[in-house]
């Protein structure tokens, strides 16, 4: 779970549940957002999964399953808008949107949704920006959530103008604390001491290790009155966790997991490190 995900909820309280009918279709592994949106009374939905491209006449099998179950799924509900976040769901979305004729729309939630660390030599690569290429132009719009976003996707895919409108993320602020934290008790530390907090996947593109490796320079200085606490969960805790062992930081950070009291958890720090 990331940030594109914890918007989804957003996005439904937001638009309300008077005037739209929502479903959420997901293609991937569950998580704990599930719960947050059927708390909203939305149904989600988990459809195939694909196999990896790898292999593909599995891939291609599989693919096809989960265009048929989506197709099928669309037509039951008569649905009259798809959106879609993040890569895969944005490929798919289009797809699905030209065979059924529900018009599509395309969520560009990063700058890195573009970039490809693979070899120029792989042919996955060169597919991949073919594929991209097309599904893109064939949105019916396609929604960046920062100028910034739009600049790169409009350059990356050398996508029109007028086809990207900014959608910039927002909140719904209904958030009220029934048990507020008291900072001694989450930092372990006396409540005058400098608080920090950074929030996001635990995955290399993130730059967690950065700030680890940050706080070890600052504390080497002589400013050892701080502690930071790093929200989230994700495939490079164990090497972030090692890091910080190896720096001899483990004072001064801790890395909580997932949370779902982040708001709770800023209103009692003094910094928070993107």
């Amino acid at each position: 779970m990331g940030g594109a995900e914890a918007m989804l909820p957003h996005y439904l309280k937001a638009l309300g549940m008077e005037d739209y009918e929502h479903h959420v279709y997901c293609f991937g592994p569950d998580g704990p957002i599930r719960k947050r949106i059927e708390d909203l009374g939305v149904p989600v939905h988990f459809g195939k999964k694909r196999d990896s491209i790898k292999r593909p006449l599995k891939f291609a099998l599989s693919l096809s399953a989960l265009v048929l179950d989506l197709l099928s799924f669309i037509k039951a509900r008569r649905m009259q808008i798809i959106q879609a976040h993040l890569g895969h769901a944005n490929q798919l979305g289009v797809l699905i949107g030209k065979l059924s004729g529900v018009p599509t729309f395309l969520t560009v939630h990063s700058t890195m949704e573009f970039l490809d660390a693979r070899s120029p030599f792989d042919p996955r690569k060169q597919l991949i920006k073919l594929v991209n290429a097309f599904i893109y132009r064939a949105a019916d719009r396609v929604l960046a959530v920062s100028e910034d976003v739009k600049e790169i996707t409009c350059k990356g895919i050398g996508l029109d103008d007028t086809r990207i409108l900014v959608v910039k993320n927002g909140i719904v602020l209904d958030h009220n604390s029934v048990n507020p934290i008291e900072p001694e008790e989450l930092f372990q530390v006396r409540s005058e001491s400098l608080k920090l907090l950074a929030v996001g996947r635990l995955v290399p593109l993130k730059g967690f290790d950065i700030l680890i490796k940050a706080v070890a320079d600052v504390v080497m200085q002589g400013l050892t009155d701080l502690r930071v606490l790093i929200v989230g969960e994700g495939e490079d805790r164990h090497r972030l966790e090692e890091l910080i062992t190896s720096l001899n930081v483990g004072k001064y950070i801790r890395i909580l997991g997932l949370r779902h009291d982040v708001m709770d958890i800023m209103q009692i720090c003094d910094l928070f490190v993107m």
